[in-house]
């Protein structure tokens, strides 16, 4: 009887196919092992803070996560990586662009832990990402206290119109009682004797007393603000724990790579010792 060899509809021996496979694979993976090798190493640095319950807000935690990518902080943050950037006196300060921010969101990474926010920032060189991550803090707490200072401000703003407004009515009303007092001949009348005479005039100066108690509520309130105004703004973060430059490069890059390296050696050769006894085989049933 004629020895057969076992082989698919097209004629091609199922070990030729296995031997195909573990190649191609061993390959791929070889490949992906040596890219990760040669690949920069990438440092993460970490700044975490919390931010006081006074300059909260009801917004939530995806539009906070969204004001740190926005431009709003991350355009201050890098302005201010530029301006400490050492130059020769010849160079400028280089404007910041829309790619300059994409570039950034790209290697920057926010989460929440708890009551605080982790803003970790990825980079070939690990004082670079310290520093980037530390500009972002400082920028979000400069934003967080330019917020406040602008609604106090709006908050005194009306709060001397409203000021204003009632010490033209108390100019108004007061005006208006003397003319009234003159005509009724009350100049030299005694409180009890106006009361009992011209009720109503009675009532139209104790409303005058309260508006005047309303004005000078309003103006202790305004003088409260304006003076909290010329005071330094405190620090709206809670705690702030900046970021220290990394000793290790951040991700599992060259561990996966030598493993894939190794593993993509080990199934090239297992497809070659496939092949060769592949063809040992057809040798012998050639025979």
């Amino acid at each position: 009887m004629r020895k057969t060899r076992s082989a698919n509809r097209s004629g091609i021996s199922v070990p030729r196919i296995v031997a195909f496979a573990l190649m191609a694979l061993g390959a791929l993976c070889a490949v992906s092992g040596i890219a990760l090798l040669v690949a920069p190493s990438r440092f993460e640095a970490t700044a975490t803070l919390t931010v006081k319950p006074a300059y909260r807000t009801d917004r939530t935690l995806d539009t906070e996560i969204e004001l740190l990518r926005s431009e709003k902080i991350l355009k201050p943050a890098i302005e201010q990586l530029h301006a400490s950037a050492e130059r020769t006196p010849a160079e400028t300060t280089p404007p910041v662009g829309p790619q300059d921010i994409a570039e950034l969101r790209k290697r920057l990474n926010i989460t929440f832990s708890r009551d605080s926010l982790d803003i970790r920032v990825t980079d070939r060189d690990p004082q670079t990402a310290a520093t980037t991550a530390n500009a972002i803090v400082a920028a979000y707490s400069a934003y967080l206290t330019g917020v406040t200072v602008s609604l106090r401000e709006q908050e005194v703003k009306t709060l001397r119109a409203r000021v204003e407004e009632g010490r033209k009515q108390m100019q108004a009303a007061n005006e208006l009682l003397l003319d009234v007092g003159r005509n009724l001949g009350l100049s030299n009348a005694s409180p009890e004797e106006v009361e009992m005479s011209h009720p109503t005039y009675m009532e139209a100066v104790r409303e005058y007393r309260r508006l005047e108690e309303s004005v000078t509520a309003l103006e202790h309130t305004l003088k409260t603000k304006e003076d909290a105004l010329l005071k330094p703004t405190d620090d709206p973060l809670l705690t702030k724990e900046e970021a220290t430059p990394e000793s290790r490069p951040a991700g599992p890059n060259r561990m996966f790579g030598a493993t894939a390296l190794g593993l993509g050696v080990v199934l090239l050769l297992s497809g070659g010792a496939v092949t060769a006894r592949a063809r040992r085989r057809t040798a012998s049933d050639r025979l």
